[in-house]
């Protein structure tokens, strides 16, 4: 009971940490103990949760064709296979909440659904209703078709596994005039096989791969060709999971251009849901 190790090699496998922590004013320590304390319950919930988010992703990825929504059934099966891609040991899954459109008053207001949040969206931590509109997905030009995957960056970084900010899967339902009313949310890191990748193994991401190269009217055996599906390969993946095809055309084709005439550049790409911009130099 006082913590004293007794024996090794027996009951669960247990992993054992051991933290130094540097001279600190005794009036830091409560602060220290109560972050460390947060990273240890944020860690058994994403543990004890592991497994359910990632079934809900599989179960979303089945309705994603069988369900109402923009685009063509093929773009819908893409998805699928994207959410199947994600699920198959690629996303570190932190947290998951659905949430319903409802009509608050005067305003339809993004609400969180009760009982649906896992790991570090357990819903004893849910958030207050937003109003849609107030969403940055919102920020989209109004000719803009409704996407019904979100794939960005949250504005909130990861308390487990590595310090960076998380990645953010949203499934959008839809009613049967092509309206948003509901979305299922995912939060946590891609893999390092994800990043592994080479960008034609990847759902959504073949696709984007394949317009670059159709609209650069290069031949794919040509010297530039090869260059061009060079850089795509070595592009970081963030930009290729978050990029729209037009955007990651202009890029690689800037990119290719410098090989002319070798001098510095800076690529900017604003976030299509108004939370970033993407500096590439």
């Amino acid at each position: 009971k006082a913590g004293k190790l007794q024996a090794l090699g027996e009951g669960e496998a247990e992993s054992l940490m051991h933290l130094e922590i540097d001279r600190q004013h005794p009036s830091a320590l409560p602060a220290i103990k109560q972050a460390i304390e947060g990273v240890l319950a944020d860690v058994r919930a994403i543990v004890a949760d592991w497994r359910p988010m990632q079934d809900k992703m599989r179960d979303v990825a089945e309705g994603v064709v069988a369900g109402k929504g923009p685009g063509s059934a093929a773009d819908r099966a893409e998805v699928q296979e994207f959410l199947r891609w994600a699920a198959d040991e690629h996303f570190t899954f932190l947290g998951y909440r659905g949430y319903a459109v409802a009509r608050q008053g005067k305003e339809d207001m993004l609400v969180a659904e009760a009982g649906t949040g896992l790991g570090l969206l357990r819903d004893h931590d849910a958030s207050e209703p937003r109003p849609v509109k107030s969403l940055g997905a919102q920020r989209m030009p109004a000719t803009a078709t409704p996407q019904a995957l979100i794939l960005t960056k949250t504005n909130a970084r990861a308390t487990v596994h590595r310090p960076g900010y998380m990645d953010y899967i949203g499934v959008r339902g839809f009613d049967k005039q092509g309206k948003p009313v509901a979305e299922q949310r995912f939060l946590g890191l891609y893999t390092s096989s994800a990043y592994r990748r080479r960008p034609w193994d990847i759902p959504l991401v073949r696709e984007r791969h394949e317009y670059v190269m159709r609209m650069s009217g290069l031949k794919p055996t040509s010297h530039s060709g090869k260059a061009l599906r060079h850089i795509l390969e070595t592009l970081p993946r963030d930009e290729l999971f978050q990029a729209g095809e037009e955007e990651l055309f202009r890029t690689c084709m800037g990119i290719l251009g410098l090989q002319e005439r070798v001098r510095s550049k800076l690529f900017l790409r604003r976030d299509r849901y108004g939370r970033f911009y993407s500096a590439l130099v």
